[in-house]
């Protein structure tokens, strides 16, 4: 996760399951968003996938500066050879055709060669301020990004990847069955044992 070093509370992070693998993470916090990119790797193929974690405060405006920052992430995306996930609280009411800077972000997307998969309100006020995006070639997501549990005022946003599904971790486990121990030697086993340390 990336705290905010100024003030309480906010931030990025990325939950994962600990049969996943963390390769590197790298803050990508800018004067326009907070940003976090983590490198995971899939255990049973050891082939990885970047996840990009964007907030962009309401504060920061829909300007030149933000495009530009967001403009090198997606190009830096773009060139890497690893699949990549680009998420978050962008903070625009994106496919309003009536807003000038939520049609400037959805060009700037589609002309990095990157799908927004979004199509629903996540917002309880009805807009889409949270964005999952791939590159266009990507086969990561198997089924559409849809939007489920209302935890605050935004939806989770939730979907499969085509990835194998990591195996469970083995243990071994060493236990004795209560019902075949002799119960009155186990006490006196106990009671011997606390009066050789006691003497």
């Amino acid at each position: 996760h990336l705290p905010r070093k100024n003030r309480r509370g906010g931030g990025v992070g990325v939950l994962y399951k600990s049969t996943f693998k963390i390769i590197s993470e790298t803050a990508l916090t800018t004067d326009t968003f907070e940003g976090l990119r983590v490198t995971l790797q899939y255990p049973e193929t050891r082939s990885n996938i970047r996840v990009y974690v964007i907030y962009r405060p309401p504060s920061s405006s829909l300007s030149h500066d933000f495009m530009d920052d967001l403009g090198n992430m997606l190009s830096s995306a773009a060139t890497h050879p690893n699949e990549s996930i680009i998420c978050g609280d962008f903070n625009v009411h994106y496919g309003n055709t009536r807003s000038t800077g939520a049609m400037n972000l959805a060009t700037l997307i589609d002309n990095a060669g990157f799908v927004q998969h979004v199509t629903n309100a996540t917002h309880v006020s009805g807009h889409t301020l949270d964005l999952f995006i791939t590159p266009r070639a990507s086969t990561l997501l198997s089924t559409p990004v849809r939007p489920t549990t209302l935890l605050t005022d935004h939806h989770v946003l939730e979907c499969d990847l085509n990835v194998l599904k990591p195996a469970r971790p083995k243990r071994c486990v060493c236990y004795r069955k209560f019902a075949s121990i002799d119960k009155r030697a186990f006490a006196t086993d106990i009671f011997n044992t606390f009066a050789v340390s006691s003497e």
